[in-house]
C-alpha cells in the first residue's frame, strides 16, 4: 500500500507543478514537447514490431513455398 501512496503522490506532483526545461538558455520546453516525443517513440516502436513480424511471416512463406517447389519439381 505504501508504493501506491508514493505513486499517487508522484502523479499528483506531476499534474500540479509546471514542468519547464531550459536547454542551455536557448529555448525552454515543457510537458507538451516531452509527451509528443514519447508518443512518437512509442509509435515508432509499434510500427517497427509490426514490420518485423511481417518480415518474419513473409520469410516463412518463402521458405515454405520453396520447399514445396523442391518436393514437387520433377527433373526433365
Amino acid at each position: 500500500m505504501e508504493s501506491r501512496q508514493a505513486l499517487n503522490l508522484f502523479f499528483y506532483s506531476i499534474t500540479t507543478k509546471p514542468f519547464r526545461v531550459s536547454l542551455g538558455g536557448f529555448t525552454s520546453s515543457g510537458r507538451p514537447l516531452i509527451s509528443t516525443v514519447v508518443s512518437g517513440m512509442v509509435t515508432f516502436l509499434v510500427i517497427l514490431v509490426q514490420f518485423q513480424s511481417v518480415v518474419r511471416g513473409s520469410a516463412a512463406v518463402v521458405t515454405a513455398s520453396s520447399s514445396f517447389a523442391a518436393r514437387t519439381h520433377t527433373p526433365a
